[in-house]
């Protein structure tokens, strides 16, 4: 049974960037084994244990997607807190450790550990969120189907979970295909996006308020989120928060700085000193494979460095005079830009590493990180 709660254990796995943190959801729940008792009798605790992702080697994306969004919540509802690989609920500890190691976040309530250069940045009150997020897409997507029969319900995991898990029958999925057929398509579409959605590529921190918020609000497409946070405004002040004394609400002259420090770089472009989102979608926001192919490229391309620069941290206290904490001091909040792409920040890592006389241990990881992200596993 799988089970990190630290960067440490994540990082001495080979590949750190394309571990797929829904694999330590059984070993959360067998971590909490007297909880569960409590409220579950015994053969109910069992029978959700054997329904969790990855199970008797399951490969089918869209099974172990659909066991990690059902198999706790059907059996144990709101009487425990569930597990969510992005830890916005506290339960993941792997991943709340990662925001610790990379970003200094220690809740909502504390300012980012940031130099006072950037007091503005570290004051805005963050929490975690996936980026992309399979649910609303597939949703989405089989409601399309159903429209098109003239059915007016709408579509959910839930549901999904019923037919392609469950194998039980509809008057909803009648006309789509058995079970089997029908886990096939949603592979053969968002198979990617779905082997990715819980790769730490696609974990981010947002402003407080904005993880629920935009589920409802921006169908929680990532790249509408980001022109939103770009953008700013009333509609955002209205939904986001500041939690604490110490803390301050969003603002959208921070987005440079944020796209920074987030590693957020294949999500934007700069055209003749103007800032835009790149779309994930096409406009009509209807091909669903196309979308699901390019997000997970970005989440592992994303992946690749943050697993670098975790190997680059990890151990440190993020503060002083430790080499991370002046990569993000000095490179990502000390140009007053956004980058171009990983490559520049590279070159930039490099020549700190090369100014502060820790080229020998620095070189060999953003040598492996650039291997990677041009599709080679060595340098």
């Amino acid at each position: 049974m799988e089970f990190m709660e630290t960067v440490d254990e994540l990082l001495g796995k080979d590949a750190p960037e394309e571990y797929d943190l829904k694999r330590i959801m059984k070993g959360y729940y067998d971590r909490y084994a007297e909880n569960c008792r409590k409220k579950l009798e015994e053969s109910v605790y069992q029978e959700m244990l054997a329904d969790m992702p990855y199970e008797n080697g399951e490969k089918s994306p869209i099974i172990n997607y659909l066991k990690y969004k059902n198999a706790d919540t059907r059996r144990l509802g709101n009487k425990l807190t569930l597990f969510d690989c992005d830890g916005s609920n506290g339960s993941c500890d792997l991943s709340l450790d990662m925001y610790r190691v990379l970003w200094g976040w220690k809740g909502r309530k504390c300012p980012l550990p940031l130099s006072e250069t950037h007091d503005r940045l570290r004051r805005v009150s963050f929490g975690p969120d996936t980026m992309n997020t399979a649910a609303t897409s597939l949703n989405r997507f089989i409601g399309a189907q159903k429209r098109a029969e003239g059915c007016s319900e709408k579509s959910s995991v839930s549901r999904l979970y019923d037919k392609i898990v469950l194998d039980q029958d509809s008057k909803f999925f009648a006309e789509i295909g058995d079970s089997e057929a029908l886990a096939e398509e949603l592979d053969g579409i968002f198979g990617s996006l779905l082997e990715t959605s819980g790769m730490i590529g696609n974990l981010v921190l947002v402003p407080s308020g904005f993880n629920s918020w935009r589920g409802t609000a921006l169908g929680d497409d990532w790249d509408r989120s980001l022109e939103l946070l770009r953008e700013g405004g009333e509609r955002l002040d209205k939904v986001l928060m500041a939690d604490g004394a110490e803390m301050t609400k969003w603002d959208r002259d921070l987005f440079p700085e944020y796209v920074n420090l987030m590693f957020l770089w294949d999500y934007v472009q700069v055209n003749e000193g103007e800032l835009s989102v790149l779309p994930l979608w096409n406009d009509a926001r209807d091909d669903y494979r196309g979308f699901s192919e390019e997000a997970a490229r970005r989440i592992r391309r994303r992946g690749i460095f943050m697993a670098g620069m975790l190997k680059i941290a990890v151990g440190n206290s993020f503060g002083g005079t430790d080499f991370y904490y002046k990569i993000v001091d000095q490179v990502l909040l000390g140009s007053s830009r956004v980058y171009s792409g990983y490559g520049e920040v590279l070159e930039e890592i490099s020549r700190l590493a090369e100014r502060e006389n820790a080229s020998d241990e620095i070189d060999q990881i953003l040598c492996e990180i650039r291997a990677k992200l041009n599709g080679n596993q060595n340098c």
